[in-house]
């Protein structure tokens, strides 16, 4: 089950951020981790986060 969709069929309603990362064998380097983890850690401050879904180095 996905984690956020058992945290709120548990009655957990947190905010969270859904990053999409590594399509197609791509690498997902310290550096890029590092930046999202300080956008995680922001929203989290924030209390909500500015876009549902995030997709980390996905070429358009």
């Amino acid at each position: 089950m996905e984690t956020l969709a058992m945290l709120y069929r548990n009655g957990l309603r947190v905010p969270a951020m859904n990053v999409v990362y590594g399509l197609g064998g791509r690498d997902f380097r310290l550096d890029e981790a590092e930046s999202v983890l300080k956008m995680a850690l922001d929203g989290a401050r924030r209390g909500r986060f500015d876009e549902h879904v995030i997709w980390w180095g996905v070429r358009a």
